[in-house]
């Protein structure tokens, strides 16, 4: 819970320095629902395929970004919690930005992207637009079908 606090405090600074008027989820997570988009939302229950990028908190230079990149939303696919969170609020075609406390997103344990070293503790932001949603089939482990 510590950790937490200093982490809404950096984000909250970070939002009323750049007059960023944002959500609040319970788990700490803040977002900007830029365009709402239509039909199903995303859940545990699908898979997703999207555009993102992804930067430090504060910072300028994008840390990782990917476009038609595509995974399960399920707790065991290895998928940041900040998304699982924060893509319930938009639909299909939605675009959405999640500033994000360091424990949704890389933890105290930080890691490594590519050549890029995440610190630990380390909040987060991530552009996230939603290109497509399917189906997933927990019990086998896949999307199905694949989101194209």
């Amino acid at each position: 819970e510590t950790q937490l606090a200093i982490d809404t405090e950096k984000i909250e600074n970070y939002l009323a320095d750049n007059n960023i008027v944002a959500q609040v989820h319970p788990s700490g997570l803040r977002y900007v629902v830029h365009q709402q988009g239509s039909g199903e939302r995303p859940g545990p229950d699908k898979c997703v395929r999207v555009n993102y990028k992804v930067w430090f908190l504060g910072e300028p230079d994008i840390v990782e970004e990917g476009a038609n990149y595509a995974t399960a939303l399920s707790a065991s696919s290895g998928i940041r919690l900040a998304w699982r969170i924060g893509l319930k609020e938009i639909q299909k075609g939605g675009l959405i930005t999640l500033y994000v406390p360091s424990a949704l997103a890389y933890g105290p344990g930080g890691a490594t992207i590519g050549s890029t070293k995440i610190p630990p503790n380390q909040c987060m932001i991530f552009d996230v637009e939603v290109l497509n949603i399917t189906a997933y089939n927990a019990a086998a482990g896949y999307c199905y079908p694949w989101p194209q």
